[in-house]
This record gives structure tokens, C-alpha cells and sequence, in this order.
């Protein structure tokens, strides 16, 4: 039996608190995924807005304002080098996460990038996943 995933069920309660609203479905080729070595379990999207990690690259695609984000979610949250969706307080953003020996630091990457945060590794809860691959938003 698979684990609960609590990233899951606090993006489903987000959306009920209108933090981050449902607003339908992003399909997705199974084949994209596969060929980027993504696994299909508990996988869900969000929109970016803003440019704050615009230089950052997931499989070599920059986040720019509009695009979609795919997330995995993990049922217990720990900290690794790379690119997390994060909720502080109400607030969802992505940030590069970079793990040093005493603390973690969160770097935006991008226009009009902001100082970088540094907190303590016990703060796990506030990883809702890893960004795993951008769909970008065609006009």
C-alpha cells in the first residue's frame, strides 16, 4: 500500500483556501515523461507567475511567467540540491534549494531577484515537492 502523501493533500487543502485554486487539468504525454525519466506517481502542476526563476533551468527549460510546473510531490519531505515548489506562511514559491551543513538556503534566480532566505533543515514542512519539468506556455 503506498504511503499518504501529505504535499498532496496540502495542495488539495490550498486550493480550498483559495492560496492556490483548482482550475482544471494539464495533460501531459506520458511519452514526454518518460523520455525525461519522470515517474507518473504523484505528479501535479502549477502555474508560475513572475520572473523570479527565470535563469533557473529544470531539464534544461527556464521558468518564465505563464508557464506550467510539474511537481512531485514525496510523502516525507527532505532537503536535496534543486529547484522545490515551497508554501511560507501563504505564500507558494519556487526557490533553488541549496543544503549546506547547518542550514538551507533558497535562492530566486531571475529578474529582480530577491536575497536569498536561509533556514534550518528541520523546516521540511515546507516542501510541497520538487519541480521536475516546465511545460512552457505558448500564446
Amino acid at each position: 500500500m503506498p504511503k499518504p502523501c501529505k504535499s498532496l493533500d496540502r495542495m488539495l487543502e490550498l486550493s480550498k483556501q483559495r492560496i492556490a485554486p483548482f482550475s482544471g487539468y494539464l495533460h501531459i504525454s506520458k511519452a514526454i515523461l518518460a523520455h525525461h525519466q519522470i515517474p507518473l506517481q504523484s505528479l501535479f502542476s502549477i502555474r508560475a507567475h513572475g520572473n523570479g526563476m527565470n535563469n533557473a533551468l529544470v531539464k534544461g527549460r527556464a521558468i518564465e511567467n505563464g508557464d506550467y510546473l510539474i511537481v512531485k510531490a514525496t510523502p516525507t519531505p527532505t532537503w536535496a540540491n534543486g529547484i522545490y515548489l515551497l508554501l511560507l506562511g501563504t505564500t507558494l514559491m519556487v526557490r533553488h534549494v541549496y543544503v549546506r551543513p547547518q542550514s538551507i538556503l533558497l535562492l530566486s534566480e531571475g529578474l529582480g531577484t530577491t536575497p536569498p532566505l536561509e533556514i534550518h533543515p528541520r523546516d521540511r514542512e515546507i516542501i510541497l515537492g520538487e519541480v521536475v519539468y516546465v511545460v512552457k506556455n505558448h500564446p
